[in-house]
């Protein structure tokens, strides 16, 4: 007879308790909530400055289309040791934005290996031949219609050349530090067909090489202007010059995949030559 409160009370303790629901996750603010107050640059890409959280946003339209970006140098490393320029432009791709669920990336397009072919299958099959690259995954802070609010801070703030070049021209091992990195507004803006940010990006060492340590105003550390670009593609119409060996313009090379064997051959041996003549020209072996 004692027994049975004892089970009793097991059994009421091995039951099982109702289900609990799952939390749904919380909505994202519209961006006119999340960017009242901020700092913002209308234009191409849209640019909007949280000071309080440090944070640089930018509205993007996933699938709006492609446009050219770019990151090179607005100040230079002041040596000859290594190509750390001032002005350096840097490579202009073809990209676009592709949302993912919570993050949006900025993929980078094949644009050397391409199908000139109005057969959609020869496109499709070099297209997926050769690797598209992805250049970030920004998260996204808040939405509005096709428009997203992108966090793209740690973006802009990244070394993805600095330091390898000098590492390439033995100019020691450098490393940045992202508490002394920050973005710079004196040419930071958003205009009709481009948004231009530019940041500060600090290096140090712990043994600088003697032509650099002369230019450096402590010995050892180095911070530098990063330029980023969001360029709109020209308009319809738009021609590019023929490259000509004898103006200071290095050729865009391109493969077509889909032309005849002769048209494709003739093309890749037109560009050796071409910059062979270039090369003697500038004095180059």
């Amino acid at each position: 007879m004692r027994i049975l409160p004892s089970l009793a009370v097991s059994s009421l303790l091995l039951a099982p308790g109702p289900a609990r629901s799952e939390e749904a996750p919380k909505a994202l603010p519209t961006i006119t909530e999340r960017g009242a107050s901020l700092q913002r640059f209308d234009g191409f890409v849209p640019i909007l400055w949280d000071a309080r959280q440090g944070q640089l946003l930018l509205v993007v339209e996933p699938g709006g289309g492609e446009f050219l970006y770019g990151v090179g140098l607005a100040g230079g490393a002041g040596i000859l040791e290594a190509g750390l320029d001032r002005g350096q432009l840097g490579d202009l791709g073809l990209c676009r934005f592709e949302r993912v669920g919570p993050r949006v990336l900025l993929r980078r397009l094949q644009t050397t290996h391409r199908a000139g072919s109005d057969n959609p299958e020869q496109r499709r099959v070099v297209a997926e031949s050769f690797p598209s690259s992805i250049l970030a995954a920004f998260p996204v802070v808040a939405e509005e219609g096709d428009r997203v609010l992108v966090d793209a801070t740690a973006f802009v703030l990244e070394d993805r050349f600095v330091a390898a070049i000098l590492k390439d021209a033995d100019q020691g091992a450098w490393h940045q530090d992202r508490d002394r990195s920050a973005v710079d507004f004196g040419r930071t803006g958003a205009f009709p067909r481009n948004s231009e940010i530019e940041a500060t990006l600090t290096f140090t060492t712990d043994a600088p090489p003697a032509a650099i340590a002369d230019v450096l105003p402590d010995g050892r550390t180095m911070s530098l202007q990063v330029h980023h670009t969001f360029l709109a593609l020209p308009e319809p119409g738009y021609r590019p010059r023929a490259y000509d060996p004898r103006i200071f313009f290095l050729p865009q090379r391109t493969l077509d995949h889909a032309a005849s064997f002769d048209v494709r051959d003739r093309d890749v041996w037109r560009g050796v030559i071409a910059a062979d003549v270039e090369r003697r020209q500038l004095g180059g072996i």
